[in-house]
Parts: structure tokens; C-alpha cells; sequence
């Protein structure tokens, strides 16, 4: 895969997520965000689509961590990240 196209894929992430609709935000807040007020997912969902990472596809994990939001890129999400470097072999 060329690295145009990793680069398109990445963004094609980052405008799911700006998509999203009613339901998949709610899903969103009530399982894989469970806790955040509006302010912690709207960081979160800025960071994902930041690296073109998805929560829906485990990419990357929100979590919070002694009340602070902490989050984790998932094996699947360093695979995605690598799989974007011309450098990276397979």
C-alpha cells in the first residue's frame, strides 16, 4: 500500500468519527466512554481523530484513571499507526 493511501485511510477514520451519528455518540458515552461529561469526550474523539484512530474498531481505549481521562492506544491502533510508515515491512 503506498503511503497516499495509508495517509487517506487515516483521514477516512478521522471523518467516521466526525459522522457520527446520535445513537453511535450515545453508545459511544455510555460503553466504551462510560463516565465522561461532554468536555472529556469531545478531547477524546479530538485525539482519535487526531491519529485516525477508532474506539469502535479498539484502536484506542478511553479510559479514567483516578477521575483524570487517560487514553490508551489498543495493539490493533500501533498496528494502524505502523501500517501508515513506508518503513514498516509488514
Amino acid at each position: 500500500m503506498t503511503t497516499q493511501a495509508l495517509t487517506t485511510q487515516a483521514q477516512d477514520t478521522g471523518r467516521q468519527l466526525d459522522r457520527l451519528t446520535t445513537g453511535e455518540l450515545e453508545v459511544l458515552r455510555t460503553t466504551l466512554a462510560a463516565g465522561f461529561n461532554n468536555a472529556e469526550l469531545e478531547y477524546a474523539l479530538t485525539v482519535s481523530k487526531a491519529l485516525g484512530l477508532s474506539p469502535f474498531s479498539k484502536q484506542i481505549y478511553f479510559m479514567k484513571i483516578s477521575g483524570r481521562v487517560v487514553l490508551v492506544t489498543g495493539i490493533d491502533g500501533y498496528r494502524s499507526i505502523a501500517g501508515r510508515s513506508p518503513k514498516y515491512a509488514g
